[in-house]
């Protein structure tokens, strides 16, 4: 029976993805004059951190997301925005 709370695998996943998204907000480069975030982080850099936190890293909680991108914009067009 539904208990209607999330399963052991989702919540870990839900941990991790949460994880993720800090560690590349907080490595990532805040452009004020033109109102963006950019990402200056790989995706092997989220694995290695994910890893040496959780001891494994579910690789559908890890955003493909590389250097250069824009993560956050003022028109709403950034990689954590859609």
């Amino acid at each position: 029976m539904y208990s209607g709370k999330r399963s052991k695998e989702a919540s870990e996943r839900r941990t991790q993805k949460r994880a993720a998204k800090d560690f590349i907000w907080s490595y990532s480069f805040n452009d004020y004059l033109k109102s963006e975030a950019v990402a200056r982080t790989d995706p092997s850099d989220v694995i290695s951190h994910l890893n040496s936190t959780f001891g494994f890293a579910d690789m559908s909680a890890v955003p493909c997301t590389f250097k250069g991108v824009v993560i956050s914009d003022a028109y709403g067009n950034g990689a954590f925005q859609k």
